[in-house]
């Protein structure tokens, strides 16, 4: 059933949309710098500390994913609201937590909430723009994802400084501000009426949860998480309108392109991970100079996402999305060989955060172009988890390696790895892509 709906204006429903992403992503890293005054005031051990970003992106992660599914049959304002909802609880119960407990729930509280946000960000201009505005508006979206994740820690360490990390969860509470301007421009259509397979939900959402834990906490985790996804295939074969179709599954160029942004997303906050560490080693910097230092280049990188996004619209996006790897790579190789000059790494940030930012903003554009238009809901939910999983997977791998004391150059070279299975991913899509193209030329 579809519900009828006014003249969508884009221009603000974007706006809102960057504004919202702006605090759903900047909750996200604010909080990697509070860890340490938190385990302070706490009293905890590294491995409980952890939990505080490793459960905000388990879910995160997971919700992302439903909430993809979940636009197919309810309206995004009402998706949205109840992200806003959650966001802002959990925001308020952080506030006034002074014990761990309360701190992981509200922590987690918000996580469900931000999940709204960060789908929807890329499923309402892929479903509701133009196409001659949607590729921009994509592009601007990855932009904000990137620069918030660059000017978070900088804020964050002001913020600490002057009201204590309990005003970290109070930035959180400005979101509120936006809601007038939801009921105002946010559509109320209603895509489909499917039905919503819930068992299929929850053992996806479950699954890719405990696959994310398992990576940062426990590696006998693993094998749940593998246990949990067979179960998920042998029930969406059951389902007729299952959580994931088959038939996306079988979408060899969804699929590797999807696998291919998952390899960058990795080796992106990989860097961000350990780009700290080395300039507290090499330089004995303080927090605030390591995040002056880090910032210039990172925030110039996301400012080049809608420039790089209009390139992939103009030109094959495939190629650029090949750039954006090959930039990263570059940037990769001129910090390993200047790891011990800090404002060497500094400058040449800008040529790493630049090629992630290409890469996100033209795989934005490409990805839709795989899907049907009944799947760009769950496709383009997919796209925001994996980016997530990214985000949890590429320092939980590299932490990994750095327990063994291996040298930050190798580290480096980890890095690199990742980027050129991304880059093999992508000429695996596109060798499918031209394939079903033979295939079935009027579907391409």
């Amino acid at each position: 059933m579809i519900s009828a709906t006014k003249q969508i204006n884009e221009k603000a429903l974007l706006a809102i949309l960057i504004i919202a992403c702006s605090f759903a992503t900047m909750n996200v890293y604010m909080f990697n710098i509070a860890v340490p005054f938190i385990i302070k005031d706490l009293h905890l051990s590294t491995s409980e500390s952890s939990l505080i970003t490793t459960l905000y992106a388990v879910v995160l992660a997971a919700g992302s994913g439903t909430y993809g599914k979940l636009s197919d049959r309810f309206s995004a304002r009402s998706l949205i609201l109840t992200g806003f909802a959650l966001f802002i609880f959990g925001s308020l119960m952080g506030l006034i937590s002074n014990s761990f407990l309360a701190i992981i729930s509200a922590r987690v509280i918000q996580a469900a909430g931000a999940s709204a946000i960060t789908s929807l960000a890329y499923i309402l201009p892929s479903k509701y723009f133009k196409p001659e505005s949607r590729g921009k508006a994509l592009s601007l979206v990855t932009t904000t994802f990137a620069l918030m994740g660059g000017v978070a820690p900088v804020i964050s360490g002001y913020i600490i400084e002057l009201f204590g990390w309990h005003g970290l969860f109070a930035v959180s509470l400005l979101v509120v501000c936006t809601i007038p301007f939801i009921f105002k421009y946010f559509p109320t259509t209603i895509a489909q009426g499917q039905q919503f397979d819930v068992l299929g939900a929850i053992l996806f959402s479950l699954a890719v949860g405990i696959l994310v834990l398992g990576i940062t906490l426990n590696p006998y985790l693993l094998i749940v998480a593998a246990l949990l996804f067979i179960w998920f295939s042998f029930h969406i074969r059951r389902k007729a309108t299952p959580f994931i179709t088959l038939s996306l599954l079988a979408n060899k160029g969804f699929r590797f392109s999807l696998l291919s942004v998952f390899a960058g997303t990795s080796a992106y906050p990989a860097i961000m991970f350990l780009l700290p560490l080395i300039l507290k080693q090499s330089g004995n910097l303080q927090a605030s100079m390591i995040g002056i230092i880090m910032f210039p280049g990172a925030l110039l990188g996301a400012l080049s996402g809608p420039y790089m996004g209009a390139l992939s619209r103009k030109y094959n996006g495939r190629i650029v999305m090949l750039a954006g790897h090959g930039l990263m790579i570059l940037g990769v190789l001129l910090m390993a060989l200047l790891k011990d000059f800090p404002i060497g790494i500094g400058i040449v940030m800008f040529i790493f955060t630049m090629g992630y930012t290409t890469l996100v903003s033209s795989a934005a554009n490409v990805v839709p172009s795989t899907l049907k238009k009944t799947e760009i809901g769950i496709g383009m939910g997919l796209f925001t988890l994996f980016s997530i999983l990214g985000g949890a997977f590429g320092p939980s791998i590299l932490s990994r390696f750095l327990s063994l004391n291996i040298s930050f150059t190798l580290a480096f070279f980890i890095v690199i790895v990742m980027s050129v299975i991304g880059i093999t991913l992508l000429f695996l899509a596109t060798l499918s892509l031209r394939n079903s193209s033979r295939q079935n030329p009027d579907r391409s």
